[in-house]
């Protein structure tokens, strides 16, 4: 596990299909870390970024059944496919990073997981990686 010094960045793979992502970095409460995320991952044929997208901007016939299911999403009052992250893999503790925080401070120690945000069942059509670059300020 790497826990990054003041100024140091370090960069990892986000697998959309897995769902959990270890970064093997170690954060601290009381640090401050500033997260980013780069290129596209694909939620069955729809092409997305770490930003995710909402129902309504998927293809015809999924913007009909994606709103099904929005409230089984493992947040589901977030955009599909957008970047989340947990301290370990507490469900209970997630935020979102999207493309981008300029600005994180962790609530606990451990390790930052990421995920793509979907259904728990519906990983096996998730293919690609986006790229997230960790890097700690204070």
């Amino acid at each position: 596990m790497k826990h990054l010094q003041t100024g140091e960045s370090a960069t990892c793979s986000i697998a959309a299909r897995n769902l959990w992502n270890a970064t093997g970095i170690e954060v601290n409460a009381g640090e401050e870390y500033a997260l980013g995320a780069e290129g596209e991952w694909r939620d069955a044929c729809i092409k997305t970024t770490a930003r995710g997208y909402l129902s309504a901007e998927a293809p015809f016939l999924s913007r009909i059944l994606l709103p099904l299911f929005e409230k089984l999403r493992r947040r589901p009052a977030d955009k599909w496919f957008v970047l989340v992250g947990a301290i370990g893999r507490n469900e209970a503790a997630t935020f979102v990073i999207g493309d981008g925080l300029p600005s994180w401070k962790p609530a606990a120690r451990g390790e930052l997981n990421c995920f793509a945000n979907d259904v728990r069942i519906a990983y096996g059509n998730n293919h690609g990686a986006v790229t997230l670059v960790v890097k700690r300020i204070r």
